[in-house]
C-alpha cells in the first residue's frame, strides 16, 4: 500500500498471509486466501469502512495476487 493511504489491518494481514503462501509455493492456501481477500474486501466496501482509492489499492493488490497464482507452476 501507498505510505500515506489508510491502511486497513485486517486486509493487510491476509494480504501479507497471501504473499507468505506464493512465496512457499502454497497455491490452494493462496486461492483460499485470495477468496477470503475478495470477500473481506467487498464486505467493509459495503459497509463503509473502506472507501475510495483504498478500495482500488485493495482490488489492485487483490488481482497482482491473483496473476501471481495462477503463473505458479508446481515444483514436484
Amino acid at each position: 500500500m501507498g505510505l500515506f493511504s489508510k491502511k486497513d489491518k485486517e486486509l493487510d494481514a491476509v494480504a501479507n498471509q497471501i504473499q507468505v503462501d506464493i512465496s512457499n509455493n502454497y497455491k490452494s492456501s493462496a486461492l483460499e486466501n485470495i477468496k477470503w481477500l475478495e470477500d473481506l474486501i467487498e464486505e467493509k466496501r459495503a459497509s463503509g469502512k473502506l472507501k475510495g482509492k483504498a478500495v482500488g489499492e485493495y482490488q489492485d493488490l487483490l488481482n497482482h495476487y491473483r496473476n501471481v497464482v495462477n503463473n505458479m507452476k508446481r515444483t514436484y
